[in-house]
């Protein structure tokens, strides 16, 4: 047996005797708490033998939490959640740190784009839903906080360009970035990588053992004052003069 009260009474109502052990109770009062218990029972013959009530749970009925899906670019996040039942709109709020303190926006609609961010800079964004009772706005819980950091995209290195001593490498500039660094590897015992910076989307290495195995990888670099940050680096492209031609 279910038994519940609304708001702060202490009477409490039969809502439903069941063999099942769950229940969905519906069309509540928005924005009400709703307390309940419950107690089993053992028939014999036509009489109930009852067990002791369960511990008192409360619930206020909200607007549920949206659940939000997340991109990001060099410089801003974007967000897209379900549109939430009930819900009037969503209250956004972003900070640089998890205490905040953080800026708030407002949207009816069912998505969000921060722009002008800071790469390298790790944002803290969490969502609730509101629901207007006349004027005044009633929130639901808050989403898990989401971390995001922008960051520049990785590079695409291709091999445009192989002689015997040298390699050229080329690659799509990517957005927001100033310059790139470029480093290679030989597999020989001792070998040490070895970087160049570029600014243009080309770069060629001189004197290399056409015996020899490299390893080459990029990532872009976005410079801000005396400030650098960068891309994680693009997959190893491996290449050997003497086993392609």
């Amino acid at each position: 047996e279910i038994y519940y009260s609304a708001g702060t009474s202490t009477y409490y109502t039969l809502l439903k005797s069941l063999t099942l052990t769950t229940f969905m109770h519906s069309t509540l009062a928005f924005n009400t708490q709703y307390n309940y218990k419950v107690r089993a029972y053992k028939l014999v013959g036509t009489v109930k033998y009852y067990g002791a009530y369960s511990t008192l749970t409360s619930v206020k009925t909200a607007v549920a939490a949206p659940s939000a899906i997340v991109s990001s670019s060099h410089d801003s996040i974007g967000l897209t959640w379900n549109a939430v039942t009930g819900a009037n709109g969503y209250e956004l709020s972003i900070a640089t740190s998890l205490t905040g303190p953080y800026t708030v926006t407002l949207q009816t609609g069912v998505s969000k784009t921060f722009s002008a961010l800071t790469t390298g800079t790790t944002y803290y964004i969490k969502l609730r839903s509101y629901r207007l009772v006349s004027t005044t706005k009633v929130y639901g819980p808050y989403s898990s906080v989401i971390t995001v950091t922008p960051k520049l995209e990785v590079p695409n290195l291709q091999l445009t360009g192989l002689t015997s001593t040298t390699a050229t490498f080329s690659w799509v500039a990517v957005s927001g970035a100033t310059d790139y660094e470029v480093r290679i590897l030989s597999d020989a015992v001792g070998a040490e990588w070895v970087t160049e910076s570029v600014s243009e989307l080309t770069v060629t290495f001189s004197d290399l053992d056409p015996m020899a195995h490299y390893t080459v990888e990029i990532r872009a670099v976005k410079k801000i004052g005396e400030l650098s940050t960068y891309s994680d680096y693009s997959i190893d492209t491996v290449f050997s003069y003497s086993e392609t031609y």
